[in-house]
């Protein structure tokens, strides 16, 4: 089941405000993506985060139309409240290979 998450235009919006209007602050980056604030809303986030956790790849659907596919980050907790204050998001991308491509990976075990 594909996992879908909308985000919304933060604007010129403090994150306090955000916060006040049960947004999550959060901010989009990757190699292929524009670096961006986007808010998310509180609820649908945490709903997305504990079945998605930080391993499982998400269809972030942009103000403008357009969808990211990401992971989910670090995730910054309130101290006292536990409530989540802020989100990184890094875009994923995805390397097409042609078929019959063959592929030797090397690596040092200690």
């Amino acid at each position: 089941m594909a996992l879908t998450l909308n985000a919304l235009s933060r604007g010129e919006k403090k994150s306090a405000s955000l916060r006040a209007e049960n947004l999550i602050p959060a901010e989009l980056y990757g190699p292929e993506v524009e670096n961006r604030g986007v808010a998310l809303e509180y609820d649908d986030f945490v709903k997305i985060y504990d079945e998605a956790g930080e391993s499982s790849l998400i269809e972030l659907c942009l103000p403008d139309g357009k969808s990211v596919s990401i992971l989910i980050g670090g995730v910054q907790l309130h101290p006292i409240s536990g409530k989540y204050i802020h989100v990184d998001l890094p875009a994923f991308s995805f390397i097409r290979f042609p078929a019959n491509t063959f592929m030797l990976i090397c690596a040092k075990c200690p």
